[in-house]
């Protein structure tokens, strides 16, 4: 919402902002993956599973935000 926001008053450090939320979903994808590896309990790991789909998709969604 905020770069939506950004792009239409015509601001500057957009693609900073952008960047920088795309390095922060990587970040967590990688913590939540590791952490995954670490849990034997089924229901736990869907629960992480969920959450890497959703920081996937807020990954795949900046990609489409950017290219617009």
């Amino acid at each position: 919402m905020k770069y939506l926001l950004a792009k239409s008053k015509g601001l500057e450090g957009i693609e900073e902002l952008l960047q920088s939320q795309k390095e922060l979903i990587l970040q967590q994808i990688l913590l939540l993956t590791d952490f995954k590896k670490t849990i034997d309990h089924k229901h736990f790991k869907k629960i992480i599973y969920g959450g890497l789909l959703h920081l996937e998709a807020d990954l795949k969604w900046l990609e489409y935000i950017k290219d617009e």
